[in-house]
């Protein structure tokens, strides 16, 4: 098979550059740039709200925003993190931000523990590659944590996750599932997220090597409340019900970057 030139292409960029571009354009629908926490929002406020009013984050959430970036880096891209960062007591003459002790040696006990349990996550391969380009005629861009092609040709996705549930104390059903972590999955829309960034790699593998590929997500939770990390597969039916949630709202946000609001304000209403 033929592999012409990709529309999705896969690339390693600076966290700055990435996070620099992107979002809804009400004066330009078209140039809109869409990525898996704008879908996440605009499926759980709804697509108006998402675009004319910017989420409201609480000190907690942010915190735990902050502590997600320094574990991606700490654990992904070390250097990255020096650069950056620096750990301890407030110095004058550093022009890094602090991280303070207390979170420092959180993050040291999260590199340790995911060393001897999930050693491939933090070898440095696939890390922190972005995936950025025109998908179903909407431009898109995502930024995975970890994607690596493994022996049986499959892509394997990994997301870093920072958790106030105590990993070491997560709860399982009757059939033993891990109830609680389930629920966070559902409720912060981690499958939609998941489903969008195994779309967007097995489009973009495809056009680069003419194969598809099946993908295998994965979510490395790192427990603020205790410190332990926990590694989850999601299922094929979690995988299923982030398809559904995707299909719900992409329509909407491809009709909006193709027409603007008022023609999808007008369907939605019908």
């Amino acid at each position: 098979m033929q592999v012409g030139e990709p529309t999705l292409k896969i690339k390693k960029i600076s966290d700055d550059k990435y996070h620099s571009v992107g979002g809804f354009n009400l004066q330009d629908p078209p140039s809109s740039l869409i990525s898996a926490s704008l879908l996440k929002d605009a499926y759980d406020r709804g697509l108006y709200e998402s675009i004319l009013q910017k989420r409201e984050i609480d000190e907690d959430t942010r915190e735990l925003f902050r502590l997600g970036t320094l574990i991606h880096l700490y654990i992904l891209e070390p250097d990255e993190f020096d650069k950056k960062y620096y750990i301890g007591a407030y110095d004058p003459l550093e022009t890094r931000e602090q991280v303070e002790s207390e979170i420092g040696d959180l993050l040291e006990g999260f590199k340790k523990e995911i060393e001897l349990k999930y050693p491939n996550i933090s070898d440095g391969e696939g890390a922190e590659l972005a995936i950025i380009g025109e998908y179903d005629g909407v431009f898109v861009k995502s930024k995975l944590d970890k994607m690596v092609m493994i022996d049986n040709g499959y892509i394997v996705i990994t997301d870093v996750k920072s958790t106030r549930l105590p990993m070491a104390k997560v709860k399982r059903d009757k059939q033993g599932r891990l109830w609680e972590i389930a629920r966070e999955i559902d409720e912060y829309h981690i499958d939609l997220q998941m489903a969008f960034y195994a779309k967007l790699a097995v489009e973009a593998y495809r056009q680069r090597t003419g194969t598809t590929y099946e993908v295998i997500c994965e979510l490395l939770f790192c427990s603020k409340a205790d410190g332990k990390t926990r590694l989850i597969r999601l299922s094929p039916e979690k995988m299923e019900a982030g398809n559904e949630k995707l299909g719900r709202i992409w329509n909407d946000v491809k009709e909006f970057t193709q027409f603007g609001i008022g023609r999808v304000e007008k369907a939605l209403l019908v």
